[in-house]
């Protein structure tokens, strides 16, 4: 799986085989910081210096 934020402002789960869009979640404010996965979350800051926790 891959994780890639976006210009429109969200953060994409893709398929690295086919690229199918796995999920995706909407930033309520501004756009991604590089997203981390450790110990099976996703981690990712954003513009206005949130911290996002996903599973």
């Amino acid at each position: 799986m891959a994780y890639v934020g976006s210009e429109d402002s969200r953060l994409y789960a893709l398929q690295i085989d086919d690229g199918r869009r796995l999920w995706r979640f909407k930033i309520p404010n501004g756009w991604v910081f590089a997203p981390v996965v450790w110990d099976g979350f996703v981690y990712f800051g954003t513009s206005d210096n949130e911290l996002f926790k996903l599973r």
